[in-house]
């Protein structure tokens, strides 16, 4: 059992304290108003009365615990809540950087696909030798040479983040 159900525990027992007492005193009150002269149901009201308040004041104060107790569990969860968004941040960086590193290496795949390019269009030249050119279709299926003017965006996108980080932006 946690702190907030033990004290939400004895706010309930605080409770049952005064509807006794509460009962106690309409009992009394009732055997004065029979009996006016009756010293011991009146000395048993006041007591009541007395008790009430007492037990009304620790209802109060665990009251106060208990609001207390849901504040430090709210700031217990966003600590976690907190260190879950730096642990996701961590993540979600790894990832980005991963695959920014390997955005980058498309350059270098790119660069030794269109020198297979070249070199093909140079041979088929060469020998007079009729076949596709592999740029052309390349183009009409929107393959490297479409992505690699996607990437030189980005690249430039990156370069100018970079700028501005560097030169105060």
């Amino acid at each position: 059992m946690n702190t907030l159900e033990k004290l939400q525990k004895q706010l309930e027992k605080d409770q049952e304290r005064i509807d006794r007492l509460n009962a106690k005193v309409a009992e009394a009150e009732a055997a004065i108003l029979q009996d006016p002269d009756n010293q011991k149901a009146a000395l048993e009201a006041a007591a009541c009365d007395k008790q009430i308040e007492a037990a009304n004041k620790a209802k109060a104060n665990t009251l106060q615990e208990i609001e207390a107790e849901k504040q430090r569990e709210y700031e217990r969860e966003v600590e976690t809540a907190r260190n879950m968004l730096t642990d996701i941040e961590k993540k979600a960086n790894a990832i980005r950087d991963q695959e920014f590193a390997k955005a980058r290496e498309f350059f270098n795949q790119y660069e030794a696909w269109f020198a297979l390019v070249k070199q093909h269009e140079d041979l088929a030249r060469k020998y007079d030798i009729k076949m596709s050119n592999l740029y052309s279709h390349d183009q009409v299926q929107a393959g490297m040479t479409s992505l690699k003017q996607l990437m030189d965006k980005w690249q430039a996108a990156q370069q100018s983040v970079e700028y501005w980080r560097n030169h105060g932006g």
